[in-house]
């Protein structure tokens, strides 16, 4: 079974030259610290999107109760902003 799936599949996907790839230039010759920062957040900025949690929904891979995460949002808001 595994060989006829792979024939199908193999069957389906195109193969792509790979003798004419572009070399990747870089652009950026500075540090670490001096990447900009792609996303700014702030602790209001969590807590808003865990009030935003829909309470009726079930618990997620964490098994934590979404209607208890909104419960306990301005006390875990800054230890998870803490987090990035």
């Amino acid at each position: 079974m595994c060989e006829t799936l792979n024939t199908y599949f193999a069957s389906v996907f195109t193969k792509e030259k790979t003798d004419n790839i572009p070399e990747v230039k870089q652009v950026f010759h500075g540090g670490s610290s001096q990447l900009p920062s792609l996303i700014d957040i702030t602790p209001d900025d969590v807590f808003k999107q865990i009030s935003r949690i829909k309470d009726v929904k079930a618990p997620g891979d964490d098994n934590i109760n979404p209607a208890l995460l909104k419960h306990i949002a301005s006390e875990i808001s800054e230890p998870v902003y803490n987090l990035q």
